[in-house]
């Protein structure tokens, strides 16, 4: 069952590949704006 949800995860992570990089983008920003 681990493995299984593993691989979903993964695969909706590249699925969402703008998404995860707009939230990188942001937690940059946020860092930046923190320091």
């Amino acid at each position: 069952m681990f493995w299984i949800g593993l691989h979903f995860l993964l695969i909706r992570l590249f699925a969402s590949k703008r998404i995860i990089c707009l939230v990188f983008l942001l937690v940059q920003l946020s860092s930046d704006v923190g320091n």
